[in-house]
């Protein structure tokens, strides 16, 4: 059947004409079971600058997302008399191909009048708030979008559109919803289906040193500036500058240097992590750019083309008379129902066009670097990014509040944290295998794979992943995973095996956490930690925000929390926003004892055999996380799940037995809600001034646990902070040191750090609250 296209608020017919088509470079469709269902092909990249040579194809049919995905994935032509698989769906990666596409629409058009046509194209995301990717690993380096596009939250496909007045749209991207039926376009990889390869282009620098100062990683020299790093607190936006001045200024430091260089996801993560917490408050530049003249085209600033990208949803993007060429580097996390970008992340900023490109916009504070010199020792580190306490010897690297060190020899998990343990710096509080406190030092751990003892300072040097200090606690029937040293789990990158074996490791590839059997032998990273950490315990919670108090109507006391089971049946998107509406976020789940009570609830309030929405989303890169922000410690999963069936399950539901399967976020489904349970204290707080504590970005869990603050999503305490202090008669200060028998004190907290001083009665410091002084 041939497909329908709009014309003028109406379907109508349409045959295809086979027009710009190239035959001599493109697979013939003649004789194949694909003469029915494509369009002939048009050669697309010709293989040079490093791509591999494609050819694109206009399918007759129309289907959804899953259908046209998984046919163009299965494309596979005899070439010169061999079977080549090379099939997906169309990517877009410069100006020219995109106008390749849009003249080869043109010739299937073939001079039809008022014809819109809309075929989808393989970009997409996997849930409202992660971010766009090609569906064959390439990154984005170029974006085509129409208008402020994307700009609906919940559409997760994009749509090429075409005009055939050639001005309303000329070939622009649009977001769409993935459950409509359109008709896609495919590409062919003529040499066969090509794995990316995100290594720079032409390689890493030698090893060297670096000046004073100067933050020596992977053959590069990072150094912050329009930060504060003599000792004062915070940023200072007077020491901010253009994008052109702060490229000079670079070069004044060190010649040579430049905005900083980023050419793999390692170099991202190592500068990311040294974001906080002391440099915070605004986004620093970074040397990505769009060096091109009129095009939208992202490359690194020497102009090398883009190996990988870490854009945050919805970027790159622009209104089309005001393109945003300049770079900044997100220094925090933020999450809220229509967004979410994490620490590391990039976003592309106005700052000129033309020969103003760069001296026009908001000034920010910028990163540098320059390549390592033979002139300057290796291994010198400068001390700004390390607590007063913490001395390192050879090999290991300071970081916050303890030091750091890659063992190559692979090892079981229990004997590498023995091996830790026996080995750490005799000064420290404890030594065992790496934990990750907050996401900073999420991206500190990832920046291993490129360590100076790896042969070739590449991830696939260490194939079996790396060992980390996160294991299942089985003690007392404990079943959820806990890092060794006691810390909450609050930020983690979870992988879709998540939680099948006991012991935890950071994959290679991906830099996501896996689980496999604790006698594997990997490599492994050891911490040795120079300051002790206060945990609350919930006896702690209840003496500083009172006990819970009573549910409103309809919701059921679990714990600390509130819990409500809605029969309505919604997709997950709805789902969420009706749970946000109501002060709280679909429910998150942390032990086998809460799961069997909400499934006991489940089965008694829900009249049905569908399964319900719990608040578990699969996000990308970021693994399967909770909407609440609580750390992912406990699952439950169905045998045989996730297995992201026809790679459209990025969703998670319980049956009626209690076990978790990945489903479509489109389904309707009943839906779990929950919400902190109110308590005296918190109560009194509302009622009378608000007071923040803790830090924009924080996490349920790091409010209650770690600052033993009171934490309600629908009030803001300051700047998008939902942390705020307890309204009690006694000191809430001292109640908390003697119920924890503590005497040190949270001074510095920045976007889910916490990091513990030795100094007493300073009540804050680089603008967060501290809420025991």
């Amino acid at each position: 059947m041939l497909p329908f296209l709009w014309l003028a608020s109406a379907f109508f017919q349409f045959s295809w004409a086979q027009i710009n088509c190239d035959t001599d470079n493109c697979p013939s469709l003649a004789g194949t079971s694909y003469e029915s269902k494509l369009n002939c092909g048009v050669l697309v990249n010709d293989g040079t600058n490093d791509q591999s040579k494609k050819c694109a194809y206009m399918m007759k049919t129309r289907g959804e997302w899953p259908e046209s995905n998984n046919f163009c994935n299965s494309l596979k032509f005899t070439i010169n008399e061999t079977e080549v698989e090379g099939g997906s769906m169309l990517s877009i990666r410069s100006p020219a191909e995109n106008e390749v596409i849009r003249q080869y629409i043109i010739g299937l058009m073939d001079g039809q009048t008022n014809v819109y046509y809309y075929p989808r194209i393989g970009l997409r995301k996997t849930c409202q708030n992660c971010e766009w990717y090609w569906t064959d690993g390439s990154p984005i380096s170029y974006t085509n979008w129409y208008g402020t596009e994307p700009n609906t939250y919940y559409y997760d496909c994009v749509r090429f559109y075409y005009s055939s007045n050639g001005q309303t749209y000329n070939g622009t991207w649009m977001d769409m919803t993935c459950s409509g039926v359109y008709s896609d376009l495919c590409q062919f990889e003529v040499d066969g289906k090509q794995a990316f390869n995100p290594e720079p282009i032409n390689g890493l620098p030698a090893k060297g040193g670096c000046k004073p100062n100067w933050y020596p990683f992977g053959g590069y020299c990072y150094k912050f500036d329009g930060f504060r790093v003599d000792g004062g607190s915070g940023f200072d936006p007077a020491g901010f500058l253009k994008w052109n001045d702060a490229k000079a200024k670079c070069n004044q430091d060190w010649e040579g240097a430049t905005l900083a260089m980023l050419p793999t996801t390692e170099h991202n993560s190592l500068v990311a992590s040294l974001l906080g917490p002391w440099f915070f408050g605004a986004d620093p530049f970074i040397g990505v750019f769009n060096n091109a003249y009129y095009d939208y085209y992202f490359s690194l600033i020497n102009e090398d083309r883009l190996m990988y990208d870490n854009w945050i949803p919805g970027k790159p993007n622009h209104a089309q008379s005001t393109m945003d060429k300049c770079v900044v580097m997100s220094w925090r996390n933020d999450a809220n129902f229509h967004d979410s970008f994490r620490v590391g992340q990039w976003n592309n900023v106005y700052c000129g066009t033309g020969t103003n490109a760069g001296n026009i916009g908001d000034p920010h504070p910028w990163l540098c670097s320059h390549e390592q010199s033979s002139s300057y020792s290796s291994g010198v580190y400068p001390t700004f990014f390390t607590l007063p306490d913490v001395k390192c010897g050879p090999g290991w690297i300071p970081y916050h509040s303890a030091c750091y060190k890659l063992i190559t020899d692979k090892k079981p998990f229990d004997d590498a944290n023995k091996y830790c343990a026996e080995n750490g710096e005799s000064a420290a509080k404890g030594s065992y295998l790496i934990t990750m406190w907050d996401e900073y030092e999420v991206e500190f751990g990832k920046s291993f794979f490129r360590d100076d003892q790896l042969p070739n300072r590449k991830p696939t040097d260490l194939p079996e992943g790396i060992w980390i200090g996160l294991k299942k606690d089985d003690r007392q029937g404990k079943d959820n995973f806990q890092w060794i040293d006691g810390i909450p789990l609050t930020r983690q990158d979870w992988a879709g095996d998540s939680g099948n074996q006991p012991c935890a490791y950071m994959d290679s590839e991906t830099k996501m956490y896996k689980t496999s059997g604790c006698s594997e032998q990997k490599a492994f990273i050891c911490k040795s930690e120079f300051y002790e950490v206060p945990i609350n315990t919930y006896d702690d919670i209840d003496a500083k925000l009172g006990k819970p108090q009573e549910c409103p109507a309809g919701w059921s006391l679990l714990g600390h929390h509130c819990t409500r089971i809605y029969e309505e049946e919604q997709p997950y998107a709805q789902a969420a926003m009706q749970c946000q509406i109501q002060g709280g976020n679909l429910g998150s789940i942390h032990s086998s004892g809460y799961n069997r009570i909400i499934k006991d609830m489940f089965t008694k309030t829900a009249h049905t055999e569908n399964a319900m929405w719990i608040g578990m989303q699969y996000k990308g890169a970021f693994g399967w996380t909770w909407d609440d922000g609580t750390g992912a410690s406990y699952f439950n999963w169905e045998s045989g799940e996730p297995n992201d069936w026809q790679e459209a399950e990025d969703c998670v539901a319980m049956d009626e037995i209690g076990t978790w399967k990945d489903s479509p976020c489109r389904e309707n489904k009943p839906f779990l809600c929950k919400k902190i349970a109110p308590t005296e204290y918190c109560s009194a707080a509302i009622s009378s001034k608000i007071k923040s504590c803790g830090f924009i970005g924080i996490s349920e869990t790091e409010c209650m646990f770690e600052f033993g603050c009171c934490f309600d999503p629908t009030i803001d305490s300051g700047n998008g902070n939902n942390c705020f202090q307890p309204k009690q008669p006694v000191d809430v200060g001292m109640a908390a040191g003697a119920a924890v028998g503590v005497t040190v004190f949270v001074i510095a907290a920045v976007a889910g750090g916490y990091f513990f001083y030795t100094k007493r009665n300073e009540a804050t410091i680089a603008g967060i609250s501290n809420p025991l002084a």
